[in-house]
């Protein structure tokens, strides 16, 4: 248990840094070519930005641990070892692990609802502003680079069993156990972790019934046709021509999961009263703005980084700037460790 439960977590460890570089790296790409950081004003960089787009969904769907990358493998076999937690003899272990198995599903669930709005806002839809009006594609050592990345996060979703042999050389020397014989009993195609019978995976099967279930709807809807299919505008219920403000925008996305969990934050909201026409049956003019501020921050991390702050302007009265002053000290710190390090 202790073997597999480090082996998923270097695993997931790794992950985090291939698919969360990939999100930078898009990020930044989307940064060069909008000249913004500003998510609210972007949407349909699709259109201009085929390959960013691509690759980062590749991200988000890695960083959601969706199947068949390397996000969902990492996860997968977390939830093994709290699965297998009930053969532990502590009782208060027996308690602790299902909350962490909760939490682990919530945080999941959080995170895919993160990058559904992150995609979603950033390359769908229309432009929301000038800044993503007219985008072009980045450089080809750019796309390289996120290509990379993301082709790291398919192959140790499709194929986990040749890296969990790597990192199950850290349980071997710490713990004197492993798992890599148990993984890949079954060949390289199937993940078996514990036992066949319990819990299995097949990455690179789950991968090709995904692209067989694609390529079967791209031929049903192009294969049989002799010209191509029209393009048009989305619907728009009805109404005369969809403009950019009638999408939903970031802060609207969020909107449900910011009132569940209103409690754990300090929420301020303010709207100006609507200033409507009397002969217009819509509002001319309203705005609202949004502020969220974390408490834990105030309450957690706030106070030790003052207290760290607080230090490092103590030591700085030990910074004369005369060599002197600091050759003593380097005198004194020698003799120190002669006294002491023996």
């Amino acid at each position: 248990l202790a073997a597999l439960g480090l082996v998923a977590g270097l695993y997931h460890t790794l992950n985090h840094a291939l698919f969360k570089g990939l999100l930078f790296l898009g990020a930044g790409a989307v940064q060069h070519a909008t000249r913004t950081r500003e998510m609210e004003a972007l949407g349909g960089l699709i259109h201009g930005m085929p390959w960013t787009a691509a690759l980062f969904l590749v991200g988000c769907i890695s960083i959601s641990a969706l199947p068949p990358f390397n996000g969902f493998v990492s996860e997968w076999l977390t939830f093994q070892t709290f699965l297998l937690s009930p053969s532990l003899p502590s009782t208060l272990l027996n308690v602790l692990i299902p909350l962490g198995a909760a939490g682990l599903a919530l945080t999941s669930a959080l995170a895919a609802a993160c990058f559904v709005k992150a995609f979603g806002i950033t390359f769908l839809g229309q432009p929301r502003s000038r800044h993503a009006q007219n985008v072009s594609e980045v450089g080809v050592t750019m796309r390289i680079g996120m290509a990379g990345l993301a082709l790291a996060c398919l192959l140790l979703g499709i194929l986990p069993a040749t890296m969990i042999e790597w990192l199950d050389a850290v349980p071997r020397q710490f713990l004197d156990a492993g798992i890599a014989e148990t993984a890949s009993s079954h060949g390289w195609l199937w993940l078996t972790p514990i036992a066949p019978e319990r819990a299995s995976y097949g990455g690179t099967v789950v991968f090709l019934g995904i692209g067989a279930i694609i390529g079967l709807t791209w031929f049903a809807l192009h294969g049989r046709r002799h010209r191509a299919p029209r393009r048009g505008p989305a619907w728009d219920c009805g109404f005369e021509k969809m403009t950019p403000r009638m999408q939903y925008t970031a802060t609207s996305f969020s909107m449900p999961i910011r009132v569940f969990f209103g409690a754990l934050f300090k929420i301020r909201e303010r709207s100006s009263p609507m200033h409507v026409h009397r002969h217009a049956a819509f509002p001319e003019r309203v705005s609202y703005s949004l502020h969220v501020d974390d408490r834990f921050w105030g309450w957690i991390y706030k106070p030790i980084s003052d207290a760290a702050f607080w230090i490092a302007r103590l030591t700085t009265r030990i910074q004369g700037g005369r060599i002197q002053v600091y050759l003593i000290y380097s005198f004194l710190t020698i003799l120190v460790l002669l006294i002491f390090g023996r």
